[in-house]
């Protein structure tokens, strides 16, 4: 069994790869998360990419999060927050 602080650091690892799809070929959560023998490394790599960017699409809180709130600071652009872009 897979510790939550390896499960952690695989995670990161393939946030870290998100758009590698060579990488995600050979993530071992691909294999986690997709246990399916018949499908390709090819298309696993591709499921785990949607996979991960859905959970991103529903931890945003989209236009309902306050604009002072911490959410929308990790979430907004910088030039959301006044800053400067150079």
């Amino acid at each position: 069994m897979l510790s939550k602080d390896r499960f952690l650091m695989q995670l990161i690892e393939a946030y870290d790869h998100l758009y590698d799809m060579v990488y995600l070929r050979t993530d071992p959560l691909a294999d986690i998360l997709i246990p399916d023998p018949s499908l390709s490394r090819k298309e696993k790599a591709w499921r785990l990419h949607r996979i991960l960017m859905e959970v991103i699409d529903e931890l945003d809180p989209g236009s309902q999060a306050p604009v002072g709130s911490a959410i929308f600071s990790r979430m907004a652009p910088p030039s959301a927050h006044g800053a400067a872009l150079c």
